[in-house]
């Protein structure tokens, strides 16, 4: 006899330390975006960061990466998401996030 199981539940995805709050004023010139996960059957997970021009980075893993460090980025304002996707198509993201990066 063979058993099958089938995968109903959705990826859970937070932020998680580190995470600037939503509408933070940073000084500074990177982004460390950090998430807990909750998923058994992992396929990917997209950290994006955009700014008033477009897309700035999107980053996929497909082993179970957690934090991202955006560096060297430019004095304007940003917005960044994560979002996950399991083996069966089961998709799952945070809200976006906005931030403004200044020298002072």
């Amino acid at each position: 006899s063979r058993v099958f199981g089938i995968d109903t539940i959705y990826p859970l995805i937070s932020y998680g330390t580190g995470t600037p709050a939503d509408r933070a004023n940073l000084t500074a010139n990177a982004i460390y975006v950090n998430v807990s996960v909750t998923e058994t059957n992992f396929a990917n997970i997209t950290f994006l960061l955009r700014n008033n021009t477009g897309t700035v980075n999107s980053t996929t893993y497909t082993s179970l990466i957690l934090f991202i460090n955006w560096t060297g980025l430019a004095y304007t304002n940003y917005s960044y998401n994560v979002s996950i996707f399991d083996i069966v198509g089961h998709f799952n993201s945070t809200a976006t996030r906005y931030v403004n990066l200044s020298a002072a």
